[in-house]
Protein backbone atom coordinates (compact mmCIF):
# COMPACT_ATOMS: atom_id res chain seq x y z
CA UNK A 1 0.00 0.00 0.00
CA UNK A 2 2.85 2.18 0.83
CA UNK A 3 4.60 1.41 -2.73
CA UNK A 4 1.34 2.47 -4.38
CA UNK A 5 1.08 5.74 -2.24
CA UNK A 6 4.50 6.73 -2.82
CA UNK A 7 4.20 6.02 -6.64
CA UNK A 8 1.59 8.46 -6.92
CA UNK A 9 3.46 10.52 -5.77
CA UNK A 10 5.81 10.77 -7.70
CA UNK A 11 3.67 10.88 -10.32
CA UNK A 12 1.59 13.59 -9.50
CA UNK A 13 4.72 15.76 -8.34
CA UNK A 14 6.28 14.90 -12.10
CA UNK A 15 2.65 15.74 -13.62
CA UNK A 16 2.73 19.00 -11.82
CA UNK A 17 6.34 19.89 -12.86
CA UNK A 18 5.64 18.73 -16.15
CA UNK A 19 2.56 21.11 -16.39
CA UNK A 20 4.59 23.85 -15.67
CA UNK A 21 7.02 23.80 -17.79
CA UNK A 22 5.75 23.68 -20.77
CA UNK A 23 2.63 26.27 -20.53
CA UNK A 24 3.30 29.44 -22.33
CA UNK A 25 2.77 32.21 -20.00
CA UNK A 26 0.13 34.57 -20.79
CA UNK A 27 2.17 37.45 -22.28
CA UNK A 28 4.19 35.14 -24.78
CA UNK A 29 0.24 33.94 -25.80
CA UNK A 30 -0.36 37.92 -26.49
CA UNK A 31 3.17 38.39 -27.96
CA UNK A 32 1.48 35.48 -30.89
CA UNK A 33 -1.80 37.34 -31.07
CA UNK A 34 -0.12 40.38 -32.18
CA UNK A 35 2.47 38.72 -33.78
CA UNK A 36 -0.38 36.82 -36.32
CA UNK A 37 -1.87 40.43 -36.76
CA UNK A 38 0.97 42.46 -38.06
CA UNK A 39 2.74 39.03 -39.90
CA UNK A 40 -1.01 39.13 -41.28
CA UNK A 41 -0.30 42.77 -42.90
CA UNK A 42 3.02 41.67 -44.11
CA UNK A 43 1.92 39.04 -46.03
CA UNK A 44 -0.58 40.96 -47.44
CA UNK A 45 2.18 43.76 -48.73
CA UNK A 46 3.79 40.72 -49.81
CA UNK A 47 0.98 39.77 -52.00
CA UNK A 48 0.18 43.27 -53.37
CA UNK A 49 2.55 46.06 -52.63
CA UNK A 50 5.72 44.41 -52.99
CA UNK A 51 5.14 41.77 -55.41
CA UNK A 52 7.20 43.58 -58.05
CA UNK A 53 10.00 43.84 -55.99
CA UNK A 54 12.86 40.91 -56.08
CA UNK A 55 11.98 38.93 -52.97
CA UNK A 56 16.04 39.46 -51.80
CA UNK A 57 15.54 43.20 -52.09
CA UNK A 58 11.86 43.70 -51.18
CA UNK A 59 12.79 44.17 -47.29
CA UNK A 60 11.85 47.87 -47.08
CA UNK A 61 8.99 47.86 -49.23
CA UNK A 62 7.35 44.95 -46.55
CA UNK A 63 8.22 47.33 -43.63
CA UNK A 64 7.23 50.30 -45.16
CA UNK A 65 3.98 48.86 -46.05
CA UNK A 66 3.61 47.00 -42.93
CA UNK A 67 3.65 49.77 -40.17
CA UNK A 68 4.74 53.50 -41.85
CA UNK A 69 5.47 55.29 -38.45
CA UNK A 70 7.14 52.05 -37.15
CA UNK A 71 9.68 52.03 -40.53
CA UNK A 72 10.17 55.98 -39.88
CA UNK A 73 11.12 55.05 -36.42
CA UNK A 74 13.38 52.61 -37.13
CA UNK A 75 14.44 53.50 -40.63
CA UNK A 76 14.43 56.89 -40.57
CA UNK A 77 17.32 57.85 -38.98
CA UNK A 78 20.62 58.44 -39.37
CA UNK A 79 21.32 54.66 -41.01
CA UNK A 80 18.30 55.30 -43.09
CA UNK A 81 17.13 52.50 -45.29
CA UNK A 82 18.23 48.65 -45.46
CA UNK A 83 20.91 48.54 -48.70
CA UNK A 84 18.90 46.04 -51.14
CA UNK A 85 19.93 42.27 -49.32
CA UNK A 86 21.70 44.13 -46.26
CA UNK A 87 20.25 42.28 -43.22
CA UNK A 88 20.49 44.15 -39.72
CA UNK A 89 18.92 41.88 -36.92
CA UNK A 90 18.63 44.59 -34.12
CA UNK A 91 16.75 47.18 -36.27
CA UNK A 92 15.16 43.97 -37.77
CA UNK A 93 14.06 43.34 -33.63
CA UNK A 94 13.04 47.02 -33.31
CA UNK A 95 10.91 46.64 -36.22
CA UNK A 96 9.01 43.79 -34.96
CA UNK A 97 8.45 45.39 -31.46
CA UNK A 98 7.15 48.53 -32.91
CA UNK A 99 4.58 47.05 -34.98
CA UNK A 100 3.64 44.89 -32.16
CA UNK A 101 3.20 47.71 -30.01
CA UNK A 102 1.13 49.32 -32.39
CA UNK A 103 -1.09 46.49 -32.81
CA UNK A 104 -1.56 45.96 -28.82
CA UNK A 105 -2.40 49.57 -28.76
CA UNK A 106 -4.34 49.37 -31.67
CA UNK A 107 -6.70 46.66 -30.15
CA UNK A 108 -6.70 48.15 -26.15
CA UNK A 109 -7.91 51.63 -28.15
CA UNK A 110 -10.48 49.11 -29.59
CA UNK A 111 -11.31 47.42 -26.48
CA UNK A 112 -11.61 50.83 -24.14
CA UNK A 113 -13.94 52.16 -26.81
CA UNK A 114 -16.37 49.15 -26.72
CA UNK A 115 -16.39 49.17 -22.92
CA UNK A 116 -17.71 53.37 -22.71
CA UNK A 117 -20.08 52.39 -25.54
CA UNK A 118 -21.35 50.11 -23.02
CA UNK A 119 -20.99 52.45 -20.44
CA UNK A 120 -22.80 54.88 -22.15
CA UNK A 121 -25.41 52.44 -23.05
CA UNK A 122 -26.11 50.82 -19.81
CA UNK A 123 -26.60 54.74 -18.41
Amino acid sequence: MKDHSLILILFLTLLAFLSSVTSIPHHKKQQKKYDREWKSKRRDCLDNVCKDIHPDENENCLNKCTSESCYSKVFGGQKGELEPGEIDVSRTKQFQKCARDEVKERIKAKWKAAREAATQNSL
